[in-house]
């Protein structure tokens, strides 16, 4: 233990086991993880992993997750709730495809889409960062 509140938390995790911060149902596996294994499981159904390609058929993009049902949810309680829970939550989705696309292209960088900057203020944070 690092510090008196690790400690804390892992006895307040013991006493009230951390919920899962998608459908608030079950035990989230941990809480790093902060979800259950039923919304993991779901989820995978909505990967797709598709390869977006312009005419000359070169890969210029990656679709990685259908945008409906529970990748819709998380999106919307990122953009519209505020709810930065979610972010580590879809990175993670997200992280091994983003991954292998970077080194198939050798990708040295990632940049998030900017956003107007009234928007910004509104929101306080850019989601694709």
């Amino acid at each position: 233990m690092n510090s008196i509140k690790e400690f804390i938390e892992k006895i307040l995790d013991e006493i009230f086991p951390p919920k899962c911060t998608v459908c608030n149902r079950n035990k989230a596996i941990s809480p790093e993880c902060k979800i259950c294994t039923s919304c993991i499981n779901i989820m995978k159904d909505y990967k797709l992993n598709i390869s977006l390609k312009n005419e000359e058929k070169r890969e210029i993009g990656l679709g990685i997750l259908r945008y409906d049902g529970l990748s819709r949810f998380l999106i919307h309680r990122l953009k519209y709730k505020k709810d930065k829970r979610m972010a580590p939550i879809i990175a993670e989705l997200i992280y091994d495809d983003v991954k292998a696309f970077c080194n198939r292209h050798h990708t040295n960088y990632i940049v998030p889409i900017p956003m107007h900057s009234e928007r910004f203020k509104e929101r306080g944070f850019n989601q694709s960062e």
